[in-house]
């Protein structure tokens, strides 16, 4: 809240948007922490690393969109889905995923 008071008077709705990121971050990192000491157990089977690099990789990817002179709903939902293209590409295809890689078959059926 103190962070929105701040930002929004400066910046607008582009004040609101990152107090809310950064908010979410904070709690993200909070909440991780608090589960990875309750259940340990969990974190073991998941790789922190490769969901942060992939997520930049495709942050980087999908921000390209950005500065096309499209209208604003058809760059969002081209940047949302080469983000998520991208994602699960470099999980599926670069780290070999475990957990991604089981629901490939399912995908496959669904197309047929």
């Amino acid at each position: 809240l103190v962070l929105n008071a701040v930002l929004i008077p400066k910046m607008g709705s582009a004040g609101a948007a990152t107090g809310t990121l950064i908010a979410e971050i904070v709690v993200l990192i909070v909440q991780y922490y608090s589960i990875r000491n309750e259940f340990p157990d969990i974190f073991h089977y998941i790789r922190s690393k490769e969901i942060v690099i992939s997520c930049l990789i495709a942050a980087v990817v999908s921000i390209g969109f950005h500065f096309c002179n499209w209208p604003h709903l058809l760059v969002l939902c081209c940047s949302a889905a080469l983000f998520f293209t991208s994602y699960f590409g470099i999980m599926v295809f670069y780290y070999k995923n475990p957990l991604l890689i089981q629901y490939i078959p399912f995908i496959q059926q669904e197309k047929k």
